[in-house]
């Protein structure tokens, strides 16, 4: 049976969207911070300033995950094996989705009871 339009969803229909929401930013987020790194290590690439601008820019997504994981590429060292960048990096992106999800439900369920809040208000007013 399809759902009607103006059915609202519940909590776990947006839980749902929000995860589903956060990992499409984690992977877009992920994937235009290696564009604009491997651009930036070409011969012609930009300036490290509009870079690391767009760096900034574009790694917001992966933040939570980078500052929790961060010791694990510092203790790295020297980064002979492609583990030793993988196993960190899926953690990042894996710990940001957890995180971003949160904060896009949090925000998901205020705006929900702001609106609500707003509605009820111009009810009792009429």
């Amino acid at each position: 049976m399809p759902r009607k339009l103006n059915q609202v969803m519940t909590s776990t229909g947006r839980l749902k969207r929000s995860c589903f929401c956060a990992v499409v930013a984690v992977i877009a987020s992920a994937g235009a911070v290696l564009i604009v790194g491997f651009s930036e290590n070409q011969a012609n690439g930009m300036s490290s300033g509009r870079s690391g601008l767009f760096l900034d820019l574009l790694g917001i997504p992966l933040a939570p995950g980078w500052f929790m994981t961060k010791g694990l590429f510092e203790k790295a060292g020297n980064l002979s094996s492609l583990d030793q960048i993988v196993v960190p990096a899926l953690l990042a992106a894996l710990i940001s989705a957890a995180i971003d999800t949160g904060l896009i439900f949090m925000g998901w369920e205020l705006y929900r009871k702001m609106t609500r809040i707003s509605d009820s208000d111009t009810l009792h007013t009429n």
